[in-house]
């Protein structure tokens, strides 16, 4: 008897203990990167081992230096892909930010484009060529015909020339200059080389390589053409005039190289590059109107050169056709791989599983497809858009901003301004819906609204629309996207991890931190624009209003916050991309206002946080337990350290022990489930006991009576 009253005591003092334990304040619930904060809102200084992330790097491109940095991604390699919205490239380069390739529209030197001449220009420079010349009749209309052509004229002949192509293959500069005379070009004209034929075409092939060094090597390749006229006899006998205008070739055989260190200009003759055509520090080679091979030759431009060609306009088309290959060489152990891409603002990229780029061309409406060897699969215009439903109509706008691609090939993209969810298309470019459109939600007033407000109110209320999405990163065919508030719904989910039908499966929670601007002078928000998951499922945001980076696990737990907004290291003035490297988990932060890159790197700290947080989010507490005490070991404050302990002890049944884990952590909701089992396995420990001890007392209380009911009877008797 006196055991079991010594086991009802006990349980009396454990549970008024418990409720002790529910009071006993954290010691932290706060870290950034550098600084914890206790309960009372004091801080103190995390040491450099303990941190979440170090900063080993910041670059700014190199040889193809970034203006404006919009997105970033990284391919299964390692390869860091970026899209620089301020010079309208795409600059693929090494971890550590050394540039292997470029897509773009002119040569990472920032050489101008030449722009071409408008059709007034051309017709008022054609008529001044023409000034000076003899004619007999209005000439026959010819092509038109560059700057520096000669003009020459023939004694009449007694018939029309035969116009015919002629080929000449040069070994030297010398034979080149006797070839480009004026009195073998008038013979090439005036029939007497070819027996009354005149060449019109004429292919100047170098079969052995050239170097031109000179100024005066460079004027013998000067020559566009040639204009001709001459007078001649028909067959009626009536004197007719003609203008011949020879059209010269350049031809770089096969296994050829053309070098030149000084300035060259082609103007419009063309070129038939089989070769290796080569320009050095200073020379300047105009590709305008040129039409080579691009799958045979190779283009290859010095540090200091300059290779350009014409703007891409509505009226003109680039003498150098997109995906065409070229090379710039800046040094015997360093050359850069570059690609002619006609890119007008472009905001977004993405890499999928396969090594195929995505590249989302903003302004020129279109997403361009590239295949691992950088060359172009397909291109995916508005037109092609809005041909392939008719749900979108002819007057859908398409301007594509962010993509994304799941395992399948199905590309989401995020078209500028829209409501609807994300754009949607199979690999095969044909539309397929929208997905992942955010809630609207309804507040009381607004209900309200709805029973008793003005028709105009009710109006206001039917229009409202949902937040769009600022950006998105797919993986495992589940679309992470974070979403901007907007005017009509200022205080959406920032933060949504949607599947294929468009279910949104991260928990619920607003994912707001507020904080004094020093720069707007009033408390903001948390503004986030782009998110990225690595390979444990932690799910790393970025914001441009504080410049915060937080880390959350599968649960919504925040698991680290750090960065900051200035021009200090570490922290930014403007950051709008970040990823993660797989091959080290080092994460990069693209700031457009710094036109820069930093590179974090993680401790050993947040290594243990990020495997403990795998494990944790598996249900694989007890696995997660060493982890986890190693992580408290090194910083006893972390609150999701004893969270994790805590969930170990309470899968093991050791719910007591988890309670004063969660009460450290101050998490309610384990404390409280904790507490609810503790409170049911002491009922169950002590309710056999228990019972057994009423029904002895209540036997022996009838026992009792019973005999006080005899013994009163023989009193009685």
């Amino acid at each position: 008897m006196k055991k079991i009253f010594k086991r009802v005591i006990t349980a009396a003092v454990s549970l008024a203990l418990t409720a002790a334990v529910a009071v006993t304040p954290a010691s932290a619930v706060f870290h950034s990167n550098t600084n914890a904060y206790d309960a009372s809102g004091e801080s103190y200084s995390i040491p450099e081992a303990y941190r979440f992330y170090k900063v080993i790097n910041r670059f700014e491109g190199g040889i193809g230096t970034m203006k404006s940095p919009t997105d970033i991604c990284f391919d299964d390699e390692g390869m860091l892909y970026v899209v620089d919205k301020g010079n309208g490239q795409v600059l693929i380069m090494d971890a550590d930010g050394l540039v292997h390739t470029i897509f773009g529209s002119a040569m990472p030197d920032g050489s101008e484009y030449v722009y071409a001449d408008s059709e007034e220009e051309e017709e008022e420079r054609l008529e001044g060529d023409t000034e000076n010349t003899h004619e007999t009749e209005e000439p026959v209309e010819q092509e038109p015909v560059v700057e520096g052509a000669i003009i020459t004229e023939t004694d009449v002949l007694p018939a029309q020339l035969e116009k015919v192509s002629e080929r000449i293959e040069v070994t030297s500069l010398a034979t080149l200059s006797a070839l480009t005379t004026q009195s073998y070009i008038k013979r090439l004209y005036d029939g007497s080389y070819l027996s009354g034929k005149t060449v019109t075409d004429l292919t100047i092939a170098f079969s052995k390589d050239i170097t031109v060094s000179t100024a005066y090597d460079a004027a013998r390749l000067a020559v566009a053409g040639y204009r001709y006229r001459y007078s001649y006899i028909n067959e009626e006998g009536a004197t007719r005039s003609e203008t011949l205008t020879m059209k010269i070739t350049f031809e770089i055989g096969e296994g050829t190289t053309f070098t030149v260190n000084t300035d060259l200009d082609l103007k419009t003759t063309d070129l038939i590059n089989n070769g290796s055509l080569v320009v050095t520090r200073g020379g300047n080679l105009d590709l305008s109107n040129c039409e080579f091979d691009s799958a045979n030759g190779t283009i290859t431009q010095y540090f200091g050169g300059v290779l350009k060609s014409r703007a891409a306009t509505s009226t003109i088309t680039p003498s150098i056709p997109e995906g065409t290959k070229a090379k710039y060489i800046v040094s015997d152990e360093y050359s850069i791989d570059y690609i002619y891409l006609y890119l007008d603002d472009p905001q977004g990229i993405c890499v999928d599983d396969n090594g195929k780029i995505y590249i989302c061309d903003t302004d020129n409406r279109r997403v361009i497809l590239m295949n691992p060897d950088y060359s172009i699969d397909k291109i995916i215009t508005e037109e092609l858009v809005r041909g392939s439903s008719v749900v979108l109509g002819s007057s859908y706008n398409f301007i594509p901003t962010k993509i994304g691609v799941s395992m399948t090939g199905m590309m989401y993209i995020l078209n500028s301004s829209n409501y609807k969810g994300f754009f949607t298309m199979n690999a095969e470019g044909k539309f397929c819906g929208f997905v992942g459109a955010t809630k609207v939600t309804a507040s009381v007033t607004e209900a309200l609204i709805q029973i008793f407000g003005s028709a105009r109110q009710r109006q206001a209320i039917a229009n409202k629309q949902p937040a769009p999405a600022t950006n998105l990163y797919v993986v495992d065919n589940m679309i992470y996207s974070v979403v901007t508030p907007s005017s009509t719904e200022p205080n959406p989910k920032r933060i949504q991890k949607i599947n294929v039908v468009g279910t949104d499966l991260f928990p619920d929670g607003d994912y707001v931190i507020s904080s004094y601007s020093s720069q707007k002078q009033e408390r903001v928000m948390t503004d986030y624009v782009d998110i990225c998951v690595d390979k444990y499922g932690i799910v790393t945001v970025i914001d441009d209003e504080l410049g915060y980076i937080m880390q959350l696990n599968q649960l919504g737990e925040i698991i680290c916050q750090f960065g900051g907004k200035s021009n200090r290291q570490g922290e930014f003035l403007l950051p709008t991309a970040l990823d993660i490297n797989p091959q080290n988990d080092r994460i990069y932060v693209a700031d457009s206002l710094k036109g820069s890159i930093q590179v974090f790197e993680p401790t050993r700290f947040i290594n243990l946080v990020h495997e403990a947080s795998e494990m944790y989010f598996e249900g694989l507490y007890a696995e997660a337990v060493d982890l986890w005490e190693n992580v408290a070991a090194i910083d006893e404050t972390y609150d999701l350290a004893h969270v994790g302990i805590a969930e170990a002890y309470y899968g093991d049944g050791y719910n007591y022990k988890a309670m004063e884990k969660f009460a450290y952590a101050w998490n309610y909701d384990g404390y409280d489930k904790a507490f609810s089992d503790f409170r049911l396995s002491i009922f169950r420990y002590y309710f056999t006991p228990f019972a057994l001890s009423i029904l002895a007392l209540i036997i022996l209380l009838a026992f009792g009576f019973v005999a006080l009911k005899r013994k009163s009877d023989e009193l009685y008797k």
